[in-house]
């Protein structure tokens, strides 16, 4: 037992993980906004997004195990769809081994956006879906006592030119990547990792004013947003005005410095963008 670090390169913060007996290695994209773990199929051939991507060979790991029924994978992301059927195999993740990880192997992609991913399939992080029977990574982890903490941890560095661009620590979190106290907020649902916000302020402008839902989402990118992306002078970025978040009657603060990208931090900085949606749910992305 203990601790599972992944190191998390640069582009989209995506680390490496192995499956199958040998390991075949994908960079994987580090998803709390989803559940399953899915890879493209060598099968997967008539989806651009698969063909320049790792595709896993079944056929040339000893250890996949496919049960035949009930195994067809779908899911439903903003920008598109994966589908392929459910498979188990060894999941190889900071050193550990997982034994029977469930994940899919796909064999169709709608998404564009995984044309030109820097990684080849995700990793989801959330804790469950009612409508999926899907095996998550992270409670296999647990129950096969790989961890000695139910928890886990992101360190995102904007600083591309350092060693570690991040971190992905699972069962604990290192004390050389933050300041202050942690605190801790309830869920409010037991499916996405979404916490009540009180309210929150831009200036004088007052948003989610009788509190909203908010999804801590690692795997969102900005460009799906309805928002338009701003660009601004960087010289200006010191006076643009600070987002606060009121959670707990905890303020969490974001200066113009937190949440502007510079040119050279394109896809890998730091973007809040803020949606409140019909169901006044507040959807935080961070990038």
């Amino acid at each position: 037992m203990g601790r599972m670090i992944a190191r998390i390169r640069s582009e989209l913060y995506y680390g490496i993980i192995g499956l199958g007996t040998p390991s075949q290695y994908f960079k994987i994209l580090f998803d709390t906004g989803s559940i399953p773990l899915w890879i493209p199929s060598i099968n997967c051939i008539d989806s651009c997004g698969c063909l320049i991507h790792n595709r896993f060979e079944s056929n040339n790991s000893n250890t996949t195990y496919f049960n035949g029924k009930n195994n067809w994978f779908y899911f439903q992301y903003g920008t598109g769809i994966v589908s392929g059927h459910l498979i188990n195999d060894i999941l190889q993740i900071a050193g550990k081994i997982v034994e029977n990880q469930q994940f899919g192997e796909i064999f169709f992609e709608s998404n564009p956006l995984l044309e030109t991913a820097a990684y080849d399939g995700i990793f989801g992080l959330s804790l469950k879906l009612n409508n999926l029977n899907i095996s998550s990574p992270l409670i296999n982890i647990w129950k096969q006592n790989l961890i000695e903490k139910p928890l886990f941890s992101f360190y995102i560095n904007r600083n591309t030119s350092t060693l570690i661009k991040g971190e992905l620590n699972i069962g604990g979190y290192n004390t050389n990547f933050y300041k202050g106290d942690i605190h801790y907020h309830n869920l409010t649902g037991d499916s996405f990792w979404t916490i009540e916000i009180d309210f929150g302020f831009i200036g004088r402008l007052k948003f989610c004013n009788n509190k909203c839902n908010a999804m801590i989402d690692t795997g969102s990118y900005p460009s799906i947003n309805t928002i338009e992306p701003l660009h601004i002078d960087c010289k200006k970025i010191k006076y643009l005005p600070s987002i606060n978040f009121i959670i707990d009657s905890k303020t969490y603060q974001l200066n113009g410095k937190d949440y502007v990208g510079k040119p050279k931090e394109i896809n890998i900085a730091m973007h809040p963008y803020i949606t409140e949606t019909k169901t006044s749910i507040l959807q935080l992305t961070f990038h």
